[in-house]
């Protein structure tokens, strides 16, 4: 909504963002299937969880992947945490006088700054984080990315019977996906705590 919200006009918003979400999320199914895909039939069941790690050579291609995935990363953090930023920024000025009173640059300068080391921290201090990041994913992926917008394109479009089963069978068929990755991260969870070494490789 934030980002449709900066949208010039024409064409109108709608357009553009519907373009750009079909874009966006094509490429991105594709790119992580085609990585995961590959990494599998490279690495077979020894693959871990960051695929990059399971490859040795050639060093100058290991290290131009993992390039682009901190662009990707910088790039989708800018995206993703603006909304928990604000929210932050607001509910500290609203309830802490010392936060109302100090300059917003400073302000977000000391919040960004305090939540980036906080999460860098945790997310070094766990060697199981991808398994943890995969338990989240599993989690919340069902509901606002397949279950929602099959209700609501239902009740928008009221599509006949035929188009109404195939996204209900797609809606069933992904909540089990979803719901055998949750088991299988709770899974490896409980294995990865058994030999739990904090800041460790």
């Amino acid at each position: 909504v934030e980002i449709q919200d900066t949208l010039a006009e024409p064409p109108a918003t709608q357009v553009s963002m519907k373009k750009s979400i079909t874009v966006g999320v094509s490429t991105s199914y594709f790119l992580y299937l085609t990585v995961g895909i590959a990494g599998y039939a490279a690495l077979g069941a020894n693959t871990p969880g960051d695929v990059l790690t399971g490859f040795k050579d050639p060093s100058w291609l290991v290290t131009a992947a993992n390039c682009c995935v901190l662009i990707h990363m910088v790039t989708a953090w800018q995206v993703f945490a603006q909304p928990v930023f604000e929210t932050m920024e607001t509910k500290l000025r609203a309830r802490y006088e010392w936060a109302a009173n100090m300059d917003p640059v400073f302000l977000r300068l000391l919040v960004r700054s305090s939540y980036v080391a906080v999460i860098t921290t945790w997310a070094a201090a766990m060697p199981f984080f991808s398994t943890i990041i995969s338990l989240v994913g599993a989690l919340t992926f069902w509901l606002p990315a397949i279950h929602f917008p099959i209700v609501m394109y239902t009740k928008v479009m009221n599509p006949g019977p035929t188009h109404r089963a195939i996204a209900t069978a797609l809606d069933i068929l992904f909540f089990f996906i979803c719901a055998t990755a949750a088991v299988s991260s709770v899974r490896s969870l409980g294995i990865a705590f058994k030999n739990v070494q904090f800041f460790h490789e």
